[in-house]
């Protein structure tokens, strides 16, 4: 192949492995929520409400709603789900070094209605 044409497909393919790379972790990280909300519906303990996934190239969202136990107040967790090889944002916070990770999760949780 001629070397003039071999720089830019070297170039085009290292692009495109960058770029979609991100994506197919990030599958990776829906199924993986998926998968512990399921975890959680089979064990009992917990009831969840609502799960809802948002995603997206880089990062993701993920809202879900729990009642624990017998509890009369719900409980809701939402995720910042920031997809590897290597995640932008906790690299950039310091929170994180050069081992590749599936996925760093930032979660916030809100009870949303309490006991009277």
């Amino acid at each position: 192949m001629n070397r003039r044409i071999l720089g830019p497909v070297a170039v085009l393919l290292i692009i495109g492995v960058v770029a979609v790379t991100p994506y197919f972790f990030g599958v990776q990280a829906q199924k993986s929520y998926k998968a512990l909300v399921q975890d959680l519906r089979q064990q009992g303990r917990v009831t969840v409400l609502r799960s809802r996934y948002f995603p997206g190239w880089w990062s993701a969202r993920a809202e879900t709603q729990l009642r624990l136990g017998g509890a009369e107040f719900t409980v809701q967790l939402d995720h910042q789900i920031h997809h590897g090889p290597y995640p932008i944002k906790p690299l950039l916070d310091g929170r994180l070094d050069w081992m590749p990770v599936q996925a760093v999760v930032d979660t916030q949780v809100r009870v949303l209605d309490t006991p009277k």
